[in-house]
């Protein structure tokens, strides 16, 4: 398994280069409610899989969806290559405006 994950890392490190950045979702769904993540058990991978092959991701608020939940993706570039991440989140977040309080609607 070892050796899959240093293909998987060089291949995406070949794809990214020095000056790339792979867009993703850090997670298959909204915000889960809290303490609600672990289930079901496997939805963690989008942000495990680089951490495990130790490449920077940046994770960047992009607004709030139709039901006023917080929406985001992740920035992730190849090795020693953060200052890439951390730029495209710096962008990315005064583009689209940062942060927003999410809005808790009631149910009727």
């Amino acid at each position: 398994m070892r050796a899959q994950a240093l293909t998987l890392k060089r291949q995406l490190e070949d794809a990214l280069r020095d000056d790339g950045i792979l867009v993703t979702p850090p997670y298959p769904t909204v915000a889960p409610k809290h303490y609600h993540a672990l289930l079901p058990p496997f939805n963690f991978v989008n942000c495990a899989v680089f951490n495990a092959l130790s490449l920077p991701a940046t994770s960047v608020p992009t607004g709030l969806n139709a039901d006023g939940l917080p929406t985001g993706v992740q920035l992730v570039a190849a090795e020693g290559m953060d200052h890439l991440g951390i730029a495209g989140a710096l962008a990315l977040e005064k583009s689209l405006g940062g942060w927003a309080y999410p809005i808790i609607q009631e149910k009727r």
